[in-house]
């Protein structure tokens, strides 16, 4: 995710938000704008935003540092690496892995997360769009079941899931339209076996937007990434969106909170999938 911090001019000092803005008219004005766009230019798409150069030159302007290169920060600076091993303990206890269990980390970054869970399991196949995150990642590979692989998500051949048992999208679908997880869930969904799982993790929830976006300063930021189409974040998605979209492809679809202690669960939430057929 896009390292959480905020270009101010001068040094204003910070408002809170009034009482009387309402998380419904934040949205209901976000969605405006976006349609305002649309109306006023019919025969032009708005632009993808282009995340796979900016990871790879997040990655090469942080060499040095691990976390930066994935955006594991707060205000420009990183998050102590006991976030991570919360992160971790967080998807062992919810997941239960096994020896047994073969792994897909789809947006796996330069591998932290496959590093810490491949002792617990089989095998981790890791994808990522970013070569430079890749490279980073083959380079601190410790572990032997571990296979790294440089591809677009939207262009992974569905054969890559394939016996598999759990399917990991960590802090990755706020980069992705609703038309590409839904053909990523297509795919997965026509090679994943019954019992399989999807843990989608760090998911920005739409109604909780104002809980990072929590002062005029910061909030006016969002609203003007999201009109030059130079997204802060990403998507910020609701519960219903993904649970619609699970029950489409025969998933059932658990909500999960974050642990209290993790920097991101104040906005964030996470979600277990299971194939029911």
């Amino acid at each position: 995710m896009k390292s959480e911090q905020y270009k101010t001019p001068g040094h204003r000092p910070r408002i809170q938000l009034s009482k009387s803005i309402c998380l419904k008219a934040t949205i209901l004005k976000f969605e405006r704008l976006i349609s305002d766009l649309q109306a006023k230019y019919p025969k032009v798409k708005l632009m993808r935003f282009d995340w796979r150069t900016y990871f790879e030159d997040l990655c090469q302007d942080h060499n040095n540092s691990r976390l930066k290169q994935v955006g594991k920060t707060i205000d420009g600076k990183e998050v102590s690496w006991a976030q991570i091993d919360l992160i971790v303990v967080h998807l062992k206890n919810s997941l239960k892995f096994e020896k047994t269990h073969r792994v897909v980390d789809l947006g796996c970054g330069n591998g932290l997360i496959c590093e810490a869970l491949s002792p617990m399991v089989h095998s981790i196949d890791g994808y990522d769009f970013s070569p430079s995150l890749i490279k980073k990642a083959n380079s601190a590979k410790r572990q032997s079941n571990i296979q790294y692989n440089v591809v677009d998500l939207c262009k992974i051949p569905s054969e890559c899931f394939k016996s598999k048992d759990i399917y990991l999208l960590y802090e990755v679908i706020q980069h992705l339209t609703v038309d590409e997880l839904h053909n990523l869930f297509l795919s997965i969904s026509s090679s994943a076996s019954t019992g399989a799982r999807i843990f989608m993790g760090g998911i920005p929830e739409k109604k909780r937007l104002l809980n990072f976006y929590n002062t005029r300063e910061k909030y006016n930021y969002f609203l003007e990434c999201e009109k030059s189409q130079q997204p802060h974040i990403g998507k910020w998605w609701s519960q219903n969106e993904l649970l619609d979209m699970s029950v489409q492809f025969g998933w059932n679809c658990k909500f999960i909170s974050q642990p209290k202690l993790l920097y991101t669960a104040h906005y964030r939430f996470d979600c277990i999938m299971t194939k029911m057929y």
